[in-house]
């Protein structure tokens, strides 16, 4: 407690009887040190010692005189719990299920509002219950998306690729190389970063593997040359792409 009467321990988290996710959504199985995980870990505990010590305390007094959630250090700290995010290129929630996956802003407006009244009931006379009214949990969104951007890495854009631009088509195929055109393509539009062409190869194959169980073939024909010569090419059998991915790459060939 300091001289103003603020506790300067960080609401809803490092209290001794705090030991599961403020959340009750939020993801189970997660490892600790992972976004989301359930339990308070001592890499909680150092992260909100070094937002607090940068940010300082999750709750301060204004110069009315009132109390409030100190929105840099608390978002960032409800952020890391939730396992929660903002995609600024795609302009959605993300919630850590394993990995990152978007989620409608009604249900991570509803994560936030419900983390914060569990911590208000954990800690009534330490919490600033008008910080539970929709126009204050509103700004605590806004704060989130400031501070809990995440850029999405490669990985991230050849998955959102994959989802968004290719899908099973019986009698069709496409060429590894007809796919890595559609890819590139898609990633500058969206501002994503790439793969090289022989890294994009070997990462295709996992992530195509997992999203729709197919496997590579050797042994697709496409003409090649002046001659036209149909000539084998590695691809993907009964694949081809949607809507979106046809405007990107070739329609490749059934």
């Amino acid at each position: 407690m300091n001289k103003s009467g603020i506790s300067h321990t960080p609401v809803g988290l490092d209290q001794p009887n705090v030991e599961r996710d403020p959340a009750a959504d939020a993801p189970a199985a997660v490892p600790s040190g992972s976004p989301g995980h359930t339990m308070v870990t001592d890499g909680d505990r150092r992260f909100v010692t070094d937002v607090v010590a940068t940010y300082g305390p999750t709750v301060r007094r204004t110069a009315s005189g009132r109390t409030e959630l100190n929105l840099a250090s608390m978002s960032r700290i409800l952020a890391r719990r939730l396992g929660l995010a903002w995609d600024g290129s795609t302009r959605e929630f993300l919630l850590w299920r394993d990995q990152y996956v978007s989620i409608p802003t009604e249900r991570a407006n509803s994560l936030v509002a419900d983390a914060l009244q569990r911590i208000a009931a954990l800690q009534p006379d330490n919490f600033p219950m008008r910080e539970l009214r929709p126009r204050r949990i509103a700004r605590m969104m806004d704060a989130i998306r400031m501070t809990a951007t995440r850029v999405p890495d490669t990985q991230d854009g050849l998955i959102r690729f994959a989802h968004e631009g290719l899908c099973v088509k019986s009698g069709n195929s496409l060429t590894s190389e007809e796919i890595y055109g559609a890819y590139w393509k898609f990633a500058a539009t969206h501002r994503l970063p790439v793969y090289g062409r022989l890294q994009f190869n070997r990462k295709l194959k996992q992530v195509i593997l997992k999203t729709y169980a197919k496997r590579p073939s050797n042994s697709l024909l496409r003409p090649v040359g002046e001659l036209k010569r149909l000539t084998s090419r590695r691809g993907y059998r009964e694949m081809a792409f949607t809507d979106i991915g046809s405007g990107l790459g070739t329609a490749g060939t059934a």
